[in-house]
């Protein structure tokens, strides 16, 4: 049975001679604590100017601006956006894309509101709330917590049955028109949301406004597009019965199927765009480990990431046929042709011990075989001299962001500093 070979090799993992591939920016272990503090130390040290990194279009508009300077810790961009309720942090390519999709989003629907009074309202009555703003796009749940009961009342439908969290049809229509999720996590952008949607205002909003196009190439919400359309049109509880159907037509393993499918982590429309890319993995050994670790994820940043991954290896897999994958940190590849991937979602790999111990003991454990690094991501040269040392292949994936800042190394940025 399918779902036993993946029982039995996820429970095997450390002892698959991959064990050497181990977390490329993750740390595990107090015998790697040294390690991690000087490799920390490094990429806290890591910085880019904005504009190297993102399009111009995107770095600044009437709502918000990103603050130029970004670090890199743990291999994710840290980037700061400066609204006019207060600035926010933001880890990584992903999660950024998302927010500033939200921001533009909160823009368009308050102008077809007529309602900025309502808008700055609701910022502001959770700016006072003992965390502070900034904390609303970091952790909206946890503001929410300890926010007035009014304002709690707007996160309710965060943990009701699902056709209460997707909404109306109107509301659904409403969010795939402004690009967004109608379940979004966003608390102001909710709360425009149903009410726009109850005084249904649909037909005044923007056709497919989305922020996606604008930066060019990653595409995390780009291609949730069509599954969009596909929630705004049709019944929650039809959806998520065929995406249980689908996933049992593909054998996966009943517990962890149940858990994807049920998980309030995840948003209806986040589990369809997963299975746009899992379901081109039904015939490889051990597909059923990444629907195992989505069922996982607790994050939204963890749950964006991990969409950018299963694209990653359905892209991967169209171009080179994958035998099985495993797990040791990150998803381990075996192609049919015998060669190795790890692939990745980190923005900016840098070089560290860790990485450069994690290398070796990657090619240590696999002396012969051809050995690749996929990511959506960069490496920076000192790091990409790393993995050559250890014959190890850099693949950036074809829709990854705006390829200049490959250029920057830790050298440039000390000399900029």
């Amino acid at each position: 049975m399918k779902w036993i070979s993946a029982l039995v090799v996820y429970m095997s993992f450390v002892g698959m001679n991959l064990v050497g591939s181990a977390a490329l920016g993750q740390q595990q272990g107090g015998q790697q604590q040294g390690a991690q503090q000087q490799g920390g130390q490094q990429q806290r040290q890591l910085r880019f100017s904005a504009a190297d990194i993102l399009p111009a279009s995107v770095l600044k508009t009437k709502t918000y601006e990103i603050t130029d300077r970004v670090f890199v810790k743990d291999h994710k961009f840290q980037f700061s956006i400066e609204t006019a309720y207060g600035t926010f942090p933001v880890t990584g390519i992903p999660l950024l894309e998302k927010r500033l999709s939200e921001l533009r989003a909160i823009e368009e629907a308050s102008q077809i509101s007529r309602q900025p009074v309502a808008v700055s309202g609701a910022w502001s009555t959770l700016r006072r709330t003992p965390q502070g703003a900034q904390h609303l796009l970091t952790d909206p749940l946890g503001t929410f917590k300890q926010a007035p009961t009014g304002i709690r009342k707007m996160a309710a439908n965060f943990v009701d049955p699902v056709s209460r969290r997707t909404g109306s049809e109107s509301r659904r229509k409403l969010a795939a028109n402004l690009g967004v999720d109608p379940e979004t996590r966003n608390p102001v952008l909710h709360q425009l949301l149903v009410t726009l949607a109850a005084r249904e205002m649909v037909g005044q909003s923007a056709t497919k406004f989305a922020l996606s196009a604008a930066i060019p190439g990653l595409g995390t919400l780009a291609s949730m597009e069509d599954m969009r359309d596909a929630v705004a049109a049709r019944s929650p509880h039809e959806l998520l019965q065929e995406l249980d159907v689908e996933l049992t037509r593909m054998e996966t393993w009943r517990p962890v199927k149940d858990a994807f499918v049920k998980s309030s982590k995840w948003t209806l429309l986040e589990k369809l765009t997963f299975l746009q890319s899992y379901k081109q993995l039904a015939n490889i050994e051990h597909s059923d480990l990444m629907l195992y670790l989505a069922s996982q994820d607790e994050t939204e940043e963890d749950i964006l990431r991990r969409l950018i991954v299963v694209r990653l290896l359905a892209e991967l897999h169209s171009k080179s046929p994958i035998q099985s994958i495993s797990d040791a940190g990150l998803p381990i590849a075996l192609l049919k042709s015998g060669q190795i991937v790890g692939v990745c979602s980190i923005d900016y790999l840098t070089d560290s011990e860790e990485v450069r111990r994690v290398a070796t003991e990657f090619r240590k454990n696999n002396s012969s075989a051809s050995i690749s690094l996929l990511s959506a991501g960069w490496v920076s040269p000192d790091a990409k001299t790393t993995l050559s040392e250890n014959r190890i292949n850099f693949l950036r994936a074809d829709f990854a962001v705006n390829p200049q800042a490959a250029r920057l190394s830790n050298a440039y940025e000390g000399s900029r500093r």
